[in-house]
């Protein structure tokens, strides 16, 4: 036989070779299978607790910034307030005024339907679970009952408290408002 340069064939009957003409035993692929099978289930591990967070703070930015932008888009209308006349409902969940814009008055409402936040028809935001408002009057004390129209408003400032929620994970918001006109 003549002999390659760098290869050396192996040589059944040389002694010295044997162990490299075996195969694996059972034991040793059942030992490897088990150490593979626990080094992919800690790595698993890992990766899930990655996906985990990468879900949360998705939902974070996503529904906080809607939940933002529809409280400060509150937070702006409620400020027009035409006057001290125009609130037409003001309870726990419903706030109704009359706002003027453009020369032009009309109507605002902002409830909270189902799990929605509407504006009159319009959705503002999704997957409200709680939608608050509270009044306090000149002197800042909490009114439980205020005046509406017919009456002159006795608000001065609304406190309201948004919560969106999806799946376990919720998001509150709060502001305040001081109507102009008041």
């Amino acid at each position: 036989m003549k002999k390659q340069k760098g290869f050396t064939p192996l040589d059944k009957n040389n002694k010295s070779n044997k162990h490299y003409l075996m195969g694996f035993t059972l034991i040793e692929i059942i030992m490897a299978i088990v150490v593979v099978g626990a080094l992919a289930g800690g790595v698993m591990v890992f990766v899930t607790q990655g996906v985990d967070i990468w879900n949360f703070v998705t939902f974070r930015n996503d529904e906080s910034a809607q939940a933002r932008l529809a409280l400060d888009r509150m937070v702006k209308e409620i400020r027009q307030v035409y006057d001290k006349a125009s609130v037409t409902t003001a309870s726990a969940d419903d706030f109704n005024f009359v706002s003027y814009y453009n020369n032009t008055t009309y109507n605002v409402e902002f409830v909270k339907s189902g799990s929605n936040l509407m504006r009159n028809s319009d959705v503002l935001c999704d997957n409200v679970s709680s939608l608050q408002f509270q009044y306090y009057d000149i002197n800042n004390n909490l009114l439980s009952t205020p005046l509406v129209l017919p009456d002159e408003t006795d608000i001065r400032r609304i406190k309201i408290t948004l919560t969106v929620t999806s799946g376990d994970q919720s998001i509150t918001l709060k502001s305040q408002v001081y109507p102009r006109n008041f």
